[in-house]
């Protein structure tokens, strides 16, 4: 149970972090997206061997698409954070920092 509370506690601190890294304001920010983020992920994904489509796949999995092909699920976001159009939510930076150092 204690190794439980440390796991929760590290998960804790860790989106404390993220979040001190966000706008305050998200409304103000408009369509920027820092670009410090952007660069950390990138450069992240790169020495962990990752391209978009396998972090999409270690982070929610992959499906067998209408064409029968097997292609990651949410290989999208990854792409919309990576251009700057979008910040990943507050349960998907948290998913997001177990695969790539990002804090």
């Amino acid at each position: 149970m204690d190794e439980v509370r440390e796991v929760l506690k590290s998960i804790d601190a860790r989106l404390k972090r993220i979040e001190e890294r966000l706008p305050r304001d998200r409304s103000k920010q408009g369509r920027h997206i820092d670009p410090k983020f952007r660069h950390i992920l990138r450069r992240s994904m790169q020495e962990k061997g990752y391209n978009g489509s396998d972090l999409a796949a270690a982070m929610w999995g992959r499906r067998i698409d209408s064409q029968g092909k097997n292609q990651a699920v949410g290989r999208d976001r990854i792409s919309v954070w990576l251009a700057g159009k979008n910040y990943p939510s507050n349960e998907s930076m948290a998913l997001l920092s177990q695969f790539v150092d990002i804090v």
